[in-house]
């Protein structure tokens, strides 16, 4: 599936870092800094992983798991790969992983979706269209809804084209 786009040592290695970045970072996330201050009061200690105490947010996931945005990570690197980077291609890889997740790691379905991501997935005409659905989506809502989100998925385009900076640094 991933062809040789993990031959590189150092590929595989940011593959790990990615995705264990984004576990370790589920223990403090959409908590408030006195809420973790409280959670973890000796500042000179790391929190521990994947012993980090559950709040409400991480208690959904299992321990030691990573978050819907490796998931999507990885969506849009198998696109890339498979796909050549075809939006339609990667609109039913979502709407499946919506649906199962990914089974081979035990997942009954995605977990995590967004609601902007949701609104665009569940629209009229996405499998068809989904960028046209989601420049719909994004001016009904008089384009306020403007989440960071694609910055933490944007990396897969680096694994693809590792070997060529031009590629990299124009997308």
């Amino acid at each position: 599936m991933m062809g040789n786009t993990f031959t590189s040592c150092t590929n595989r290695r940011r593959t790990v870092e990615n995705r264990t970045s984004d576990a370790y970072g589920l223990s403090t996330e959409f908590e408030k800094r006195k809420t973790v201050a409280s959670n973890y009061p000796d500042r000179s200690k790391i929190i521990p992983f994947p012993d980090y105490k559950l709040t409400g947010h991480s208690s959904r996931c299992e321990r030691g798991d990573w978050t819907d945005d490796t998931d999507q990570w990885i969506l849009i690197l198998e696109t890339l790969i498979e796909g050549n980077g075809d939006e339609r291609i990667f609109a039913k890889k979502l709407e499946r992983w919506i649906e199962y997740g990914f089974p081979e790691l035990n997942d009954s379905a995605g977990m995590g979706l967004g609601a902007n991501i949701q609104q665009v997935v569940f629209s009229h005409g996405y499998l068809r269209n989904p960028i046209e659905t989601s420049r719909m989506i994004w001016e009904h809502g008089n384009r306020q809804a403007a989440l960071n989100e694609a910055v933490m998925r944007y990396s897969a385009a680096a694994f693809v084209h590792f070997d060529g900076l031009e590629k990299v640094t124009k997308a």
